[in-house]
């Protein structure tokens, strides 16, 4: 059993598949914590072969969908994938049940560096550990935005954009290699003042290690080594100072953009990437909850922490070193 502490919200971890429990630890080991008022409790009942498929009783539930029961207090979700079951009380009680492919077998992704079982269990985390952490961060006001981060001397910098624009890797070579913290990468957590560290792994693609002069290896999971980050590279939380929309091109190029500009792109890669709680069974959950969210509330607290910032666009030339590019765009902004 593990307990994590993610910026008040209490997650307790049980289950049977030790491997797992490890994979979850070693993403959220910045958080590891024996605090015993509990938010959140998951029970993650393993992974079973296609053919061994259990159904769990809807009596007293109505079926709203092909895969989805709901009671008055409870959702159940059950399909060829998963079987997972949520009961609805002052905590999130939650039971998971996953299935293979039929065309996997248990033997076929036994553990290993290349090993499918890490894929599957990254899809796992997301799905019962990420995303009821998310969703009860909501209800105290903290969000979730699609960037990376770091920071400097008390000076947030915040990195938005889509998958392979480059945001996770020049934030990762300021970290190594120009005293930047780590705040986050992918899953940035925020009000309307402050940003706050998910640090999980580092992912790197195998191409940029010696770009970022990383020596260290760990797992792959979807072709990215994943690499933990000591804890004093970490920060817990910052203050940002600048924004930047990060694309690739021919050459660097910077320039100023609005407040209402870099909010309707932020909401417009989350529309595309669908990644988060809100696209998940955890967005049926706001069935039965009492609190209050609307997308037009979101979009007010991101107005709210880019409200007066630094904010721009950043294309990264992809035929330049990362040291050139770092260089210049503390000469043009951090040292200006």
């Amino acid at each position: 059993m593990d307990v994590f502490d993610v910026h008040g919200v209490i997650l307790q971890l049980i289950g049977k598949d030790r491997r797992f429990l490890e994979f979850v630890r070693s993403h959220y080991s910045f958080f590891l914590s024996n605090k015993k008022d509990i938010d959140i409790k998951v029970d993650f009942q393993g992974i079973l072969p296609f053919y061994k498929q259990k159904k769990t009783s809807s009596t007293g539930y109505k079926r709203w969908g092909s895969d989805v029961y709901i009671s008055s207090n409870a959702l159940l979700i059950q399909n060829s994938r998963k079987n997972v079951y949520i009961h609805f009380d002052r905590i999130i009680n939650l039971q998971a049940l996953y299935y293979l492919r039929p065309d996997q077998t248990i033997r076929q992704i036994l553990p290993g560096y290349l090993s499918p079982i890490y894929k599957l269990y990254q899809v796992i985390m997301r799905e019962i550990v990420h995303f009821p952490i998310f969703y009860k961060l909501e209800r105290k006001g903290i969000y979730l935005m699609h960037a990376s981060a770091v920071e400097r001397d008390g000076r947030g910098v915040v990195f938005s954009g889509l998958n392979g624009s480059g945001k996770s890797t020049l934030s990762i070579y300021l970290v190594l290699n120009h005293g930047f913290k780590y705040i986050s990468d992918n899953f940035l957590l925020f009000d309307n003042r402050r940003i706050f560290c998910f640090p999980e792994v580092i992912r790197v693609a195998p191409a940029d290690l010696t770009r970022l002069g990383i020596e260290e290896k760990g797992r792959i999971v979807y072709g990215k080594y994943q690499i933990l980050p000591p804890d004093e590279r970490i920060s817990m939380s910052v203050f940002p100072e600048f924004f930047f929309l990060t694309c690739i091109g021919e050459r660097f190029e910077l320039s100023s953009i609005t407040e209402e500009e870099f909010v309707k792109k932020v909401m417009g890669f989350h529309n595309y990437l669908k990644e988060f709680h809100w696209h998940s069974f955890m967005g049926l959950y706001r069935m039965f909850d009492r609190g209050e969210f609307s997308f037009k509330l979101y979009e007010e607290k991101l107005r709210s922490l880019v409200k007066g910032k630094k904010i721009y666009e950043l294309t990264l030339p992809y035929n330049e070193t990362l040291e050139h590019t770092a260089r210049r765009l503390e000469d043009a902004v951090f040292n200006s």
